[in-house]
């Protein structure tokens, strides 16, 4: 069972893919190359918030020696 950063992160990267993909969607054509950018920087900001957030809270996990490993994520 995934831990609880995990499911986090999981559920944090899920809407940081969607930016991403709404970012090359035709179907919002025409965005100017400023706009494809925002939704980009927005995907990555998200990602390496999330990033952080599940490896804080694995840090914070293995103070507390709750637990003595992260959840291996797939990418």
């Amino acid at each position: 069972m995934p831990s609880p950063a995990a499911l986090n992160y999981e559920r944090t990267a899920k809407k940081a893919r969607i930016l991403g993909k709404t970012a090359t969607d035709t179907r919002l054509r025409p965005m100017s190359r400023e706009q494809i950018q925002v939704y980009y920087h927005a995907a990555l900001a998200a990602f390496v918030a999330a990033w952080d957030a599940y490896i804080a809270e694995g840090r914070r996990q293995r103070a507390e020696g709750r637990r003595k490993t992260l959840t291996i994520i797939k990418f």
